[in-house]
């Protein structure tokens, strides 16, 4: 089968591997759509370990073979994934934390999954589709369930304010959350004009883009000086953090979500004199009752979230090297890239 290789930084190509035996517990999947996530560049860039293959982890297909042991789905439905393994075992899992497991393994560590012919999954990570579902908007569930956990994770009600620095394909999840729970009032931070038009288009009350305005200056005309009650910073920079703590409120709460590649410095001053919370959000889980994975089906099900709105571009699976660098070029008016087989 055709399965994509990394060959160094900025360099990815189309090679000819074995489809895999199906060990047990684990599931093959013919692959129809996967998405280019931004930890798939950070990888392209050499900024994250470069596996021998090229993983992509936003994935729908249909499944075409299963391992001994597999129950949850058969061969012919149609699946989404989540990003790694669990073991259901550890202490994490039990309480519902799974997405801290301590035996957790991601999709990348195989390196078969997403940019390939044939994606070798692990049963526990899979989710059936409504038959209703195109396999593009399966293949949203992923980056979605991220941006509704770092939504849910800030705690808010009908009643709070909302910011969310950066509008790339989790910035505009987590705007695209936050309308669907009905918030009262947004803000999106943009960088380029296609990311402003877009957050428009999913009813952002308020955009800034950052070459044109103060963001503290702006955010406090907006919130009389008050600051915004929740603010999500996609960016994972020491200037989006520190922008992040400067317009929230006193008291108000700080969500990071980015994907961060190295350490970075940050006045932490205003967090504790104003007592601002700061919080991470790791991929999915379990928020309250319903895994995120379920919450965002269901999102997308009710045309809540009109996820399919940021795909901007699709390739074949052999344009992969052009796809990266679209995805790469925000200047190119990329959003979401997607691998269509």
């Amino acid at each position: 089968m055709k399965a994509a290789v990394y060959r160094g930084v900025e360099k990815i190509e189309i090679d000819e591997v074995e489809v895999p035996s199906v060990p047990d517990g684990f599931v093959l999947v013919d692959t129809k759509v996967t998405g280019i996530c931004g930890s798939d560049l950070h990888r392209y860039f050499g900024e994250w370990e470069q596996p021998k293959r090229a993983p992509g982890h936003e994935i729908s297909g249909v499944v075409s073979e299963v391992g001994d042991g597999v129950e949850n789905v058969k061969v012919g439905d149609r699946v989404c994934t989540e990003c790694f393994s669990h073991c259901g075992r550890c202490r994490f899992c039990e309480i519902g934390l799974y997405n801290l497991c301590e035996n957790r393994i991601y999709l990348s560590s195989h390196g078969l999954a997403g940019f390939c012919e044939y994606s070798l999954l692990p049963s526990s990570s899979l989710f059936k589709l409504p038959e209703t579902f195109s396999f593009e908007q399966g293949v949203l569930v992923e980056p979605l369930a991220v941006s509704y956990r770092a939504f849910m994770r800030s705690g808010s009600d009908y009643k709070n304010s909302v910011a969310v620095i950066g509008a790339g394909t989790i910035g505009l999840l987590c705007l695209a959350s936050a309308k669907a729970a009905a918030v009262p009032e947004t803000l999106v931070v943009a960088k380029y004009d296609h990311q402003v038009k877009m957050a428009n288009k999913f009813g952002a009350d308020h955009v800034f883009k950052v070459s044109d305005q103060d963001v503290g200056e702006s955010a406090s005309v907006i919130t009389n000086g008050l600051g915004f009650d929740i603010v999500i910073d996609t960016i994972a920079s020491a200037k989006s953090l520190q922008d992040a703590i400067g317009i929230a409120r006193r008291g108000g709460t700080i969500v990071l979500v980015g994907g961060y590649t190295e350490a970075i410095e940050v006045d932490l001053r205003q967090v504790v004199n104003y007592e601002r919370k700061v919080l991470g959000s790791m991929c999915y889980g379990i928020t309250g009752l319903h895994r995120d994975f379920d919450a965002a089906i269901g999102l997308i099900a009710s045309g809540r979230v009109d996820a399919e709105a940021i795909i901007t571009h699709r390739f074949q699976l052999e344009d992969i090297a052009e796809a990266f660098q679209v995805a790469a070029d925000k200047k190119s008016g990329s959003i979401k890239v997607l691998i269509v087989q």
